[in-house]
């Protein structure tokens, strides 16, 4: 991901997931696999990755500090935001309690109708 594509991503709705990471980060590849995984099980959301060596800005702007770091973003407001590499039953966790958290609330069935 760059500055250029996060805005298309955002655009699309749902929920974007951002993987920070670097080459020479070792837990960054623990957490690679994980991610792809995760991903696709979840063709509704975008996830992307952002290179931090290449992309220092982006990981300025979300505050990374640490590798790697996971952030997920809803209507372009960040919701979520650690670092560290979860487990993918942890990171399914994530995705699902996010999901429910910014999903539009089902509206109630109408009354029927009078003399029906």
């Amino acid at each position: 991901m760059t500055p250029e594509t996060l805005g298309p991503a955002i655009a699309r709705g749902g929920l974007v997931l951002i993987d920070f990471w670097a080459r020479w980060c070792r837990p960054c590849h623990l957490f690679s696999p994980i991610f792809a995984a995760s991903s696709d099980a979840h063709p509704e959301h975008v996830f992307a990755t952002v290179d931090t060596d290449q992309q220092q800005g982006l990981a300025r702007r979300f505050g990374v500090l640490s590798l790697p770091t996971l952030v997920v973003l809803h209507d372009g407001k960040i919701v979520y935001s650690r670092a560290g590499v979860p487990r993918l039953h942890e990171l399914e966790a994530i995705i699902a309690d996010l999901s429910v958290a910014v999903s539009p609330p089902t509206p109630a069935p109408l009354p029927p109708a009078p003399g029906r």
